[in-house]
């Protein structure tokens, strides 16, 4: 059976960078899953592959969250083997509904999901990252496959910066000015900025369109991450690229006051290792999904409104027949994630 351990131990330790085929590379890896091999890793190098035989505990944290995470979202996080599993060589996260139940520290809940991580486990720095996955349908459905600092050597988000690798919308029929925002749309971002109301990740965010929808098939998902660029790619068409200038994304922003990041190099924030994010998020009132949308049904909540979640719960008759629960169609999907060395 193919195994994340049998891949590191392979690719980690076979390789001596005394060969004369081993080229320096800037990646670094850090975590304690598996205990990696201390010295130089070589450019080229396999330093992640988990092709999902099986769900990895010791590789993967479950988050606990039921306070919407920063962005007002309706899901309770739990770890549930009926909502994150792995069948066929694939990771699936399931969204559940529950619908009225108690309230989680004073947050109504009415779906639960799964949002896991490698935070402690696997990190790195500087790479090559390809995620074969297939998004979600289902209305007010969020999937995502991004990553986020190890450390926040820069402080609190977004100056220790996040890299967002996909994002969609699980509606089929979400428009805004006559444009499809929901499964026809996936983008990549970079989100960086001197504080929450600086986020500068307009700057830094790439779209791609696709009429078949991205829920109908698996799609290839790519970054590359040097210490002098960052690019998006998806099917194996560049979707943006940032070359950060000489002062960097201070510069790039055309920030003012103190720099954040004038300790670190020129891809300061992006210059320190980070880990990886897989979630199925539901719903959210901090403008993910505006209010200015045209959906079948409509929207079932305002972003102002101070029960969103209760709002979106109570019209769910609106939505709840786009998720098929008899199917996985609401499912995201992953393939595989693999990482190479620069």
């Amino acid at each position: 059976m193919k195994s994340i351990v049998v891949l590191f131990l392979f690719y980690l330790y076979s390789t001596d960078p005394a060969d004369a085929q081993c080229r320096w590379s800037p990646t670094t890896v850090g975590g304690s899953f598996p205990k990696l091999k201390q010295g130089q890793i070589c450019s080229g190098d396999l330093i992640f592959a988990e092709w999902f035989d099986n769900l990895n505990e010791g590789l993967w944290n479950h988050e606990h969250q039921v306070d919407g995470c920063g962005n007002g979202e309706f899901q309770q996080y739990v770890n549930d083997r009926s909502i994150s599993y792995t069948r066929d060589g694939k990771l699936f996260i399931l969204p559940k509904i529950i619908g009225d139940g108690p309230l989680h520290n004073g947050y109504f809940n009415p779906v639960q999901s799964a949002r896991m991580t490698t935070q402690g486990k696997f990190s790195f720095k500087y790479g090559k990252l390809e995620a074969r996955a297939k998004i979600p349908a289902g209305d007010w459905l969020w999937p995502a496959i991004w990553m986020m600092p190890q450390s926040s050597r820069y402080g609190g988000w977004p100056r220790s910066g996040e890299i967002d690798i996909l994002e969609s919308r699980g509606n089929k029929n979400l428009y805004v000015n006559g444009g499809n925002i929901g499964t026809q749309l996936a983008f990549s971002t970079l989100h960086w900025g001197k504080s929450p109301g600086e986020n500068q990740f307009q700057r830094t965010h790439y779209e791609r369109r696709n009429g078949a929808g991205y829920d109908t098939d698996y799609h290839n998902y790519l970054v590359e991450w040097t210490p002098d660029h960052i690019a998006y790619s998806i099917d194996g068409q560049e979707i943006g690229r940032v070359t950060p200038p000489q002062g960097g994304f201070y510069q790039l922003g055309q920030l003012s006051g103190d720099n954040p990041w004038g300790g670190g190099s020129r891809m300061a924030p992006f210059d320190e290792e980070f880990f990886l994010i897989i979630n199925v998020a539901i719903g959210a009132n901090n403008g993910y999904f505006p209010d200015n949308v045209q959906n079948p049904g409509g929207k079932p909540w305002r972003n102002g409104s101070p029960q969103a979640a209760r709002d979106f719960w109570n019209a769910n008759w609106q939505w709840r027949h786009t998720w098929n629960e008899q199917t996985t169609q609401r499912a995201l999907k992953v393939d595989y994630i693999r990482i190479w060395a620069i």
